[in-house]
């Protein structure tokens, strides 16, 4: 049970309460940050009495002067049920108006905390300083989130090997000061941090919300289209304890923050088939060859490409675990149409037992995803032998597989979200695009695959999307254990 005094909301009747008296003595008081010493900013999109859709000119400061100073028209303005059923946030248009904060006692001694996110898929800077002298940032920047940049980039992932940005919402916290190496949090949990305190450059007094110049120009300022629910800023590294109490009320707060989906990759989505999706699933209706079990003939892609899966033979026809599965067994096999020519794909999968030949995606050009007879190494198979990607295998359990595929070029395959290894042989010159998926298309067909739980088709090498894709998978099957200790999502999903 949580004592009263580390209480961070306590509702009466479905209502926040401000404070909790015992008699005539107060015993409780709903937190603030400016509880705390050194709040030098302190935005907050719910205290705004303005309504949805109404423009945004001013935004008090409530920590004090200064107060942002507005630059460029027309003005942001207030969206309503942004984040769930009750709070609102200020939404900033890339090329209209954004904040300025200038005068601030604020530098290289700071913790600062955001939950914001991009409203849309555009690049730019979501919080950062004023100009390309220090030219420091905390979140976003470009098509990437999840990073940082003081003197120098750090965290893993950053933009040299970063995340593709998303839409949903972001709950960042980062710290420094001149003697201590500066941190980077995403929703409380470390992403990463410098390898050296700061030597000359953090904020410099300004703070910038979209863009880190004032040029109208949007690819030289790089502003961004984003949603601004709270933001929170101290002149002072906070002990741990302090910042997790202020991460505590953002994140009670502001629940739920939306979680990353497919769907907002947009087009790099290419294909998407979901098992849990059980429309999605099509299975026949009519008289079926294996009695009362109707195969599914038709397996929706949700994704924005063309690529189909079908089978309209009765017999061949995987059969379906409602809600849960694809399974392919010996005799059933899909047929796709329209599959892309280079992909990175991922598969959410459990194989059928070492035996048979396994084989996931077949081309004219071979195996772009197999699993060798008799054994667990996990390959391709060209059309002259089978090539094993390194010592990698993948025996008959739940998992994740990932294939990055192209014509002329060695396979990069992973487990699990771990490191990629390449096959020993690349892959003919021809298109590798499928045209075989849960097995050989013999007559009757072979190499039986197993069971198929998701699978997501994107651009080939489509690397900043990586490790998202990993987390939102491997999260939303229960399998997240298996990520390896150093992914960034690992305990929680993106």
């Amino acid at each position: 049970m949580t004592a009263l005094n580390h209480a961070d909301m306590i509702f009466y009747k479905g209502m926040a309460a401000d404070r909790v008296y015992a008699g005539s003595v107060k015993v409780w008081e709903r937190f603030s940050p400016l509880n705390l010493t050194g709040c030098k900013v302190w935005l907050d999109a719910s205290k705004l009495a303005v309504p949805n859709g109404a423009p945004v000119s001013s935004w008090t400061n409530l920590a004090g002067s200064p107060h942002p100073a507005l630059l460029g028209s027309p003005s942001p303005v207030m969206m309503t049920n942004a984040i769930n059923t009750s709070m609102p946030c200020v939404r900033v248009t890339q090329g209209q108006g954004r904040w300025r904060f200038t005068g601030l006692d604020l530098d290289r001694e700071y913790t600062a905390f955001i939950v914001a996110r991009r409203w849309q898929l555009r690049g730019g800077r979501i919080l950062t300083s004023l100009g390309t002298t220090s030219n420091f940032l905390i979140g976003w920047h470009g098509n990437e989130f999840e990073c940082m940049y003081q003197e120098g980039w750090f965290n893993t992932p950053g933009p040299t090997g970063g995340l593709l940005s998303t839409t949903a919402w972001r709950m960042y916290s980062a710290d420094g000061s001149a003697s201590n190496t500066s941190r980077l949090f995403g929703f409380g949990y470390l992403l990463g941090q410098h390898p050296t305190p700061p030597a000359s450059k953090g904020w410099g007094g300004t703070l910038n919300i979209s863009g880190y110049t004032n040029d109208v120009d949007i690819a030289v300022s790089q502003q961004a289209d984003c949603d601004v629910a709270e933001l929170i800023v101290y002149n002072r590294k906070m002990p741990d304890l302090e910042r997790q109490r202020v991460e505590s009320y953002l994140m009670t707060k502001w629940n739920p923050i939306t979680a990353f989906k497919p769907t907002d990759l947009g087009s790099n989505l290419v294909a998407w088939f979901d098992a849990k999706d059980a429309a999605s699933v099509q299975r026949g209706t009519g008289p079926s060859t294996r009695g009362a079990y109707y195969g599914v003939y038709n397996w929706k892609n949700k994704g924005a490409g063309a690529m189909t899966l079908t089978q309209y033979t009765d017999a061949y026809r995987p059969l379906y675990t409602s809600g849960v599965s694809v399974n392919f067994a010996q005799g059933e096999i899909m047929n796709p149409a329209n599959a892309p020519a280079s992909f990175d794909v991922y598969v959410v999968s459990r194989p059928n037992l070492a035996g048979d030949w396994r084989t996931l995606l077949r081309s004219a050009q071979g195996h772009e995803m197999i699993i060798e007879h008799n054994s667990n190494r996990l390959g391709v198979y060209t059309t002259t032998a089978f090539n094993p990607a390194g010592a990698l295998e993948w025996p008959g359990v739940d998992g994740l597989g990932f294939a990055r595929v192209a014509a002329s070029t060695a396979t990069l395959i992973s487990r699990d979200g771990g490191p990629l290894t390449a096959t020993a042989t690349a892959l003919p010159a021809g298109s590798p695009a499928a045209t075989m998926f849960g097995g050989y298309a013999s007559a009757p067909p072979s190499q039986p695959w197993g069971k198929v739980y998701e699978v997501i088709f994107v651009p080939y090498n489509l690397e900043g999307a990586r490790l998202m894709i990993e987390g939102y998978l491997m999260h939303r099957h229960g399998f997240a254990s298996l990520l390896p200790s150093n992914h960034p999502y690992k305990i929680n999903p993106p």
